[in-house]
């Protein structure tokens, strides 16, 4: 058996298992022990997941001919299903949050951005900001005074 059917080998035995455990994640308990488990366990094997999925990419470009394209049709259809995986684990983890918590996705949104959060941190991303927003006001002024002696070069 060839290096690159063990590694599809395995990378679809890996998905199957992670789609599983993500189809068995909706009849858990959220915020259970068992149910955090799960998360972690989702997550790593979605990082085995990909691991597999690069060194089969590997594998393919050292393909020739027909069977490259192949494998190349393959492996992108594999990077698809680890997205949706990954998105899937994603609307699981974001409907607990908002169940156990209806201001947490406000929360997560805006960390960080309050005098309750990291305030240095807050303060030098304010800075920053208006440093850089004064710079493109000169560069904006700048432009717009050569754009008007251009035109009036044009108009003499």
């Amino acid at each position: 058996m060839a290096l690159i059917e063990v590694y599809e080998e395995q990378y679809l035995g890996l998905v199957k298992g992670i789609n599983e455990k993500l189809d068995k994640l909706s009849s858990v308990p959220p915020s259970s022990e068992r149910w955090n488990g799960m998360i972690k366990a989702i997550e790593q094997d979605i990082q085995v997941a990909e691991e597999i999925q690069s060194k089969l990419d590997m594998e393919v470009r050292r393909l020739k001919g027909d069977s490259k394209t192949a494998f190349q049709t393959r492996c992108k259809q594999y990077r698809i299903d680890i997205g949706v995986c990954k998105e899937t684990l994603e609307t699981h983890t974001r409907q607990t949050r908002a169940s156990r918590d209806p201001n947490a996705d406000r929360e997560e949104l805006f960390s960080g951005a309050t005098a309750n959060g990291n305030s240095e941190e807050y303060r030098i991303n304010l800075t920053k900001s208006a440093d850089q927003r004064s710079r493109m006001v000169n560069a904006t002024s700048r432009l717009e005074a050569s754009s008007d002696r251009l035109k009036e070069s044009r108009c003499s």
